[in-house]
């Protein structure tokens, strides 16, 4: 998917109006659009590592290390550099490696660009990147896709850190209870994990109270094409229809 989005030849339709955002960002030359750009994934190294993406453009050899969640390997980016600086060396062209990551990279620091996936202050992100565009995005499907995945970002990654001012008593308040033993960290996690059934639970009580509206006073013949309101909206889906 990010392979894709990166590429002006993708799915998307857009050209390379993802990939100079990402170059933008990160202080590169935007492409043409009738610029050469080849985008590759799963680019084996010399010592049989693969780097994610390498993306080619006319003025520079781009490499992608895209770490959601997994760890990194001992010494993986220093050998994803010297992989990139040997093939760019080969064509006569600078190179950058993006550690596409919310975490600290563990080698070759300062000597790749970081880009995580929440929005940060000190750093491009691959939220940031998307918003820009969204506005720009010509065609219908692809906007609700990044729409989309901008959501799934905000979820899966936090919508950023609590850095405001304002915010610090809220962070002392929550890091005093974390800190008060076993009892309280297991009472925080709770919490967290069951927000979302929560927020299910009530939705759902919010779609039978409907349902039960329309059968009474509208349709006895309405129903529900699924089985809870929940996973209506979370698949959007219509909720009700007549039988």
């Amino acid at each position: 998917m990010v392979s894709d989005l990166f590429d002006p030849r993708g799915s998307h339709g857009q050209g390379p109006l993802f990939l100079n955002e990402l170059l933008t960002a990160i202080g590169i030359p935007p492409v043409g659009v009738r610029d050469v750009v080849r985008v590759n994934r799963e680019v084996l190294t010399e010592k049989q590592r693969r780097i994610d993406i390498v993306v080619e453009t006319p003025s520079v050899l781009l490499g992608i290390e895209n770490k959601p969640w997994a760890g990194q390997q001992h010494n993986q980016l220093v050998d994803y550099r010297y992989e990139l600086k040997r093939r760019a060396g080969a064509v006569g062209k600078p190179f950058v490696l993006v550690f596409l990551s919310d975490q600290e990279e563990k080698t070759a620091k300062g000597e790749v660009v970081r880009i995580s996936y929440q929005p940060m202050e000190d750093r491009p992100s691959l939220h940031s990147i998307l918003t820009s565009v969204i506005g720009t995005i010509r065609a219908e499907r692809t906007r609700a896709f990044v729409a989309d995945l901008i959501d799934y970002i905000n979820v899966q990654f936090g919508e950023g850190q609590v850095i405001e001012e304002g915010d610090e008593p809220y962070v002392q308040a929550v890091v005093a209870e974390f800190e008060s033993g076993p009892i309280r960290k297991k009472a925080l996690a709770t919490v967290l994990l069951s927000q979302q059934m929560l927020h299910a639970r009530i939705l759902n009580e919010i779609g039978d109270f409907l349902l039960s509206e329309l059968r009474a006073k509208v349709m006895s013949d309405f129903v529900a094409d699924k089985a809870s309101l929940w996973e209506s909206l979370n698949e959007k889906w219509e909720g009700f229809r007549r039988a």
